[in-house]
């Protein structure tokens, strides 16, 4: 079976990543839609192509790694979209900072992450401030909102997974655990058998020997041949008894190695 050169993450999350791909598309097209190919067309669309390789790049991360450089990413990411937004009459390249924020749960706690989003917005009402506040503050509201929204999903998602995760660990660390626990009750139960047959059963097989022992030198010589016999049968007997008690015993012996895997 061939290995998909898709990243497993990747793959689980395609719906994610294409929407993400048909939001940055739309509002780059209705952006350079109206510019004419001049310098601030071809300046815009690096802008664009430029925030799409960093966040690209981000996303295709596997979570948890690269935390640091990805933080990089997204402050150049806020830098680009700064510039993008300057300037823009269409009012659409905002929307692009709700891909910004939905990048935040996997390398910011939500306190922090929040805090950031209000720092954004901040700095986007000083962008588009023309003199009317309300008309201003509006614009800005609208597209916070949509980071809020778009961060909160993330981090849902993001935290749905780690408890999955810790729900199969501790699944695994459930089935270990009855596994060590099915095998000491057995060796229990085996270390009560032998208990049972050193205690019992080769103690009357002890005394039926010193009995023997004894009656040898007091019966008939007739009778010694037959006690004789008896008492070696005994001697067997109690031989084998201590036998399969201390192989019983070296059975309980902790097999660390086993019990690991």
């Amino acid at each position: 079976m061939s290995k998909s050169l898709i990243p497993e993450h990747l793959r689980k999350d395609w719906l994610l990543h294409l929407s993400g791909f048909v939001t940055w598309l739309v509002v780059s097209f209705l952006a350079l839609n109206s510019l004419d190919f001049n310098v601030t067309f071809f300046f815009k669309a690096s802008g664009f192509i430029g925030f799409y390789i960093l966040f690209t790049w981000v996303v295709s991360s596997k979570k948890g790694t690269n935390t640091s450089r990805n933080k990089v990413f997204v402050a150049l990411q806020l830098i680009v979209l700064s510039s993008l937004i300057y300037g823009d009459r269409h009012n659409v390249i905002a929307i692009l900072l709700v891909l910004v924020a939905s990048q935040l749960p996997a390398m910011l706690p939500r306190k922090k992450a929040i805090l950031l989003i209000f720092a954004i917005s901040i700095v986007h009402f000083i962008i588009v401030f023309d003199g009317e506040f309300i008309n201003a503050l509006f614009r800005v509201l609208i597209f916070f909102t949509l980071q809020i929204f778009g961060f909160s999903t993330i981090e849902i998602m993001l935290r749905e997974e780690r408890a999955k995760d810790e729900l199969v660990a501790i699944n695994q660390e459930l089935l270990a655990t009855r596994f060590m626990l099915k095998n000491s009750s057995q060796k229990q139960e085996r270390l009560r058998i032998s208990r049972d047959l050193h205690d019992v059963i080769g103690h009357q097989l002890t005394a039926l020997s010193l009995n023997l022992e004894v009656a040898k030198h007091k019966v008939p010589e007739e009778f010694k041949p037959l006690l004789q016999d008896n008492l070696q049968l005994a001697k067997s007997l109690l031989a084998d008894v201590r036998h399969v008690v201390k192989e019983m015993r070296d059975e309980e012996q902790f097999d660390l190695a086993t019990n690991l895997n």
